[in-house]
């Protein structure tokens, strides 16, 4: 029983009930899984929708994959999430799509039962199974067990034809992703699955754009902006485009890199302190090694290995980030978050440096600019990055993107 849980129960019911015949822990289910020698014949995961970091780590290709070799060979995997006894909308329907195709990846055989609650039932070898009513109801009486709150009735009625058939037409109708740790779909489903309520327009948007590139979209922008910097000739422009786009990737980065934490940790709790503790000790050497007075290609090779540096780094988080897990992911975010911050307080001395003399307007600028490109970016990252495009491909336009600004940079100075 994971920790959210058992703060939710003792909030509504003041303490956790207890059977003789029920041993509960409370530790994180995924990394008690995982790190268990144990072999279980029946697995069900019963967690709330995914719509947080920490949640989705338990509807995900990877704990699946966990799941499955924690199983006996004939094991049963149950997984136990949303739905709708009269109708299925699109928003609905393409999360249980994604449910299933997740589940489609790792277990050979799949069924499901309609209902206000849907459920997923898996296992990877053995003899098929048949969740026809009778079958059902003939091995609960092979195994003597007396259930209180199913009938031959119930189960009947819970399978009617023409129930099973609605999900399986909407299921089929609907695209769908495979949820993945670092290409979630918890985002895009819980955004468009609330907004079918409270915001029908911002559901459409999500689901339209979602077929439009809308990182390729992003890409375009973003060089746009930055090939901009080098061609204008007016002297405050260039810096403070740069504030603007250095604003954005820094905070765009660092939410992305506190999910690729998450993904991997599985909470945050005190670490969030840690993590912009360390993001303000990064500005606070970038600013100061930017005062340094350097001699002529010194503080640009700095300036340009920094950013380059950074750049690499994002990249290869990318790359690697499927293939490695645990605390080297954790530490080499905390890495790149250090290096984020230094290198937008190295574009603070820069922007300064360039625009001395300019008068005291210019800090106004600059921090207006940086807050700017900040708002933009959270509400694009909230919006269209976490939900539409996923980690590994944000990463990877980041990475372009500090490499690109650090040569701009360097071209600018030269000039």
């Amino acid at each position: 029983m994971s920790g959210a849980v058992v703060e939710m129960v003792d909030e509504n019911l003041n303490t956790i009930p207890t059977d003789d015949r029920i041993k509960i822990k409370i530790c994180d289910p995924r990394k008690y899984i995982e790190a268990s020698d144990k072999r279980f014949n029946l697995i069900v995961n019963a967690s709330p929708p995914p719509t947080t970091v920490e949640e989705n780590r338990l509807f995900t290709v990877e704990c699946m994959r966990a799941v499955r070799d924690a199983l006996d060979d004939d094991g049963v995997f149950v997984l136990i999430t949303e739905g709708d006894e009269q109708y299925i909308g699109d928003a609905l329907a393409e999360y249980l799509k994604s449910i299933k195709l997740t589940i489609g990846e790792v277990f050979e055989r799949v069924n499901y039962i309609p209902g206000s609650r849907v459920i997923f039932v898996a296992r990877d070898s053995g003899e098929g199974f048949d969740i026809e009513p009778n079958a059902l109801w003939k091995r609960i009486e092979a195994l003597n067990v007396r259930p209180r709150y199913i009938t031959m009735e119930g189960l009947y009625y819970r399978l009617l034809d023409s129930r099973v058939d609605m999900l399986e037409e909407a299921m089929d109708i609907a695209s769908g992703d495979v949820n993945y740790d670092y290409q979630s779909i918890a985002y895009y489903h819980d955004l468009t699955y609330l907004a079918n309520y409270t915001d029908p327009a911002l559901s459409q948007f999500l689901s339209r754009i979602k077929y439009h590139h809308p990182g390729m979209i992003l890409l375009i922008v973003l060089f746009a902006l930055i090939a901009s910097s080098v061609l204008t000739r007016k002297r405050a422009v260039a810096p403070t485009i740069l504030i603007v786009i250095m604003g954005s990737l820094s905070i765009m980065l660092e939410i992305l890199l506190i999910v690729v934490y998450q993904s991997v940790v599985g909470g945050l709790y005190r670490q969030i302190a840690v993590i912009f503790a360390i993001f303000m000790a990064g500005l606070a050497v970038g600013s100061i090694v930017s005062g340094w007075k350097l001699t002529k290609g010194r503080g640009e090779r700095i300036l340009l290995g920094a950013y380059l540096l950074t750049g690499l780094l994002i990249m290869s988080l990318s790359i690697l980030v499927s293939r490695i897990s645990g605390i080297p992911v954790a530490v080499f975010s905390l890495v790149i978050i250090a290096l984020t911050a230094m290198c937008s307080g190295l574009l603070f001395g820069f922007a300064s440096d360039r625009l001395s003399g300019r008068g005291s307007w210019v800090g106004g600028l600059f921090h207006g600019s940086e807050t700017l490109g900040s708002t933009l970016s959270s509400f694009i990252t909230a919006l269209i990055i976490l939900p539409l495009i996923g980690l590994k491909v944000a990463l990877l336009m980041l990475g372009l993107a500090f490499i690109s600004i650090g040569i701009v940079i360097v071209i600018i100075m030269w000039r």
